[in-house]
């Protein structure tokens, strides 16, 4: 509250750094009307498999496991305006995490926001970036599939206009089952799964 106060004072809003642990104290955060730039980094699942493990296990760090991918969503369900940030996240769970956010109940749109038009507005550039329109930088990411599906993989970065290939973009499908024949002999062969990964 003396944040905000000191803020309005200059005329300035704050932008606040969240722990991922919003969820334990929603009501104090969302009567604060204050900005977030949330984390989406989640607990790994705790080790319980033998009882030595369940006794190092506290009852506190069980709940937050299992309310930490809620977070945003509960977020987002009270109004709070709020960015996401990869910050203490490792690059490869980023978007596992991101896709289990969405599972937990956080929208697609808020979630695309979060990423996009919010944190731009929070950094003042929305001039430049955040949303795709005439006269701002193309910067945007291509899938070969919905973003927060399981399956989706990227495709192409573009920054600033500026193209950065992962993968083509309209893969040859080699998968089917070919027969060979060769004198007497004949042979089959079968290829599955997508183009990128045929078993």
């Amino acid at each position: 509250a003396e944040r905000n106060r000191i803020a309005r004072e200059f005329g300035r809003t704050f932008v606040m750094g969240g722990s991922g642990k919003e969820y334990r104290r929603i009501d104090e955060i969302a009567r604060l009307n204050c900005p977030l730039v949330v984390p989406i980094e989640f607990p790994d699942t705790p080790p319980v498999t033998t009882i030595e493990d369940e006794l190092d296990v506290s009852l506190d760090e069980l709940r937050h496991w299992e309310r930490a991918p809620t977070n945003p969503a509960v977020l987002e369900q009270r109004g709070v305006t709020f960015a996401l940030s990869s910050v203490g996240t490792a690059k490869r769970s980023f978007v596992e995490n991101l896709r289990a956010a969405v599972k937990h109940g956080l929208s697609a749109r808020t979630a695309l926001q979060a990423l996009t038009a919010t944190p731009a507005r929070f950094c003042g550039v929305d001039r430049y970036v955040g949303t795709l329109e005439p006269g701002k930088l193309a910067s945007f990411s291509v899938w070969n599939g919905d973003l927060f599906s399981d399956t989706a993989s990227i495709v192409a970065v573009w920054v600033a206009g500026e193209r950065h290939d992962f993968a083509e973009l309209h893969p040859v499908d080699f998968a089917a089952t070919y027969r060979f024949e060769a004198d007497l002999d004949t042979a089959t062969l079968s290829l599955h799964g997508r183009p990128d990964d045929l078993g």
